[in-house]
């Protein structure tokens, strides 16, 4: 499950009352309880009773900035959580106290990035950038990112974006939890090319697709696909009888992975309709509706006699 955030309201250390403050630099990266410095100057800020935010318990919040405006500073946490849940980190947010900002400057944007989390490529990480609302402190609003952590822990880095003498205030973390898992992907195949034409003793080749129907990336290493020819059919001597898609995320918005499987009808078959099967799973899982269904039709090999009586050649 999601754990809980240390120091989510910067309330330690201590540094006394109102207008405090005491900077932490890259050089005691660990002087915040529970959180690393990560570049440049950060700045632990005492905020009056009447400047604290009314869902905060504390009575400090962090300033992503340093003392000079050439310290943009960050700092990050990793927490607990439970991979493939939805989980929402939220936080408040205000404009310096030590403004009005002027119109239109940006100098207090700010990011937050985590990773690892779920992408439409795979295991990755997220990033978002907030300017707070109003040009002047305090104002506090409520702000939140959703992720889908890919394993057991989450890194969470804010950071100030620009150089300048302001910056955004942010305290009163919360990390939560959704009550269900993400939607498995949902993978289908088509089969291209079917019925195919083969003569007794012949080798020839049956294509597919596998593609995804939602926007919950399926990892491709993760899709496997095993061919049954039934009897007579063979599968070609010294081809692969399993296919898997390594490296290829598949989702909906994405064409779907192509692959093919060789099969042989042994000498002497007789003509007829036959089939070869192929059946998708996804992480050991079978697929719902995930057979895929070859028609070979199996010829007659045509003697010289009767190739000589309608006056064509044989093309073998």
């Amino acid at each position: 499950m999601a754990g809980d955030i240390t120091n989510p309201d910067f309330a330690e250390p201590g540094i006394g009352a109102a207008p405090k403050h005491k900077l932490f630099t890259v050089k005691n990266a660990d002087g915040i309880p529970g959180w690393e410095v990560t570049q440049d100057a950060v700045q632990l800020v005492a905020l009056a009773p009447g400047a604290r935010p009314a869902e905060s318990g504390g009575g400090q919040a962090l300033r992503l900035k340093g003392e000079v405006p050439e310290h943009v500073g960050a700092v990050s946490q990793t927490v607990p959580t439970t991979p493939g849940r939805k989980t929402t980190i939220s936080w408040m947010e205000s404009p310096d106290l030590a403004g009005p900002a002027e119109p239109g400057a940006r100098e207090q944007d700010y990011t937050v990035l985590i990773r690892p989390v779920e992408t439409p490529r795979g295991p990755g990480r997220t990033k978002e950038v907030f300017a707070p609302a109003g040009s002047a402190g305090p104002a506090w609003v409520r702000r939140s990112v959703d992720f889908t952590p890919t394993g057991a822990n989450v890194t969470v880095e804010f950071g100030a974006g620009l150089r300048g003498a302001l910056s955004p205030l942010i305290t009163g973390l919360a990390l939560t939890a959704g009550d269900g898992r993400t939607p498995p992907p949902a993978l289908f195949g088509t089969v291209t090319g079917s019925p195919v034409g083969a003569e007794p003793g012949e080798t020839v080749t049956l294509t597919f697709a596998v593609g995804n129907r939602t926007a919950a990336p399926a990892h491709g290493e993760k899709a496997t696909v095993v061919f049954r020819p039934l009897p007579p059919l063979a599968p070609a001597a010294g081809a692969p009888g399993t296919l898997t898609f390594p490296g290829r995320q598949l989702i909906a918005a994405e064409p779907p992975a192509q692959g093919a499987f060789k099969v042989t009808v042994p000498p002497g078959t007789a003509p007829g309709t036959y089939q070869a099967v192929a059946d998708i799973s996804y992480d050991g899982a079978p697929v719902a509706d995930g057979t895929l269904t070859w028609l070979v039709e199996v010829v007659a090999v045509r003697s010289r006699a009767d190739l000589d009586e309608t006056g064509l050649s044989p093309s073998r």
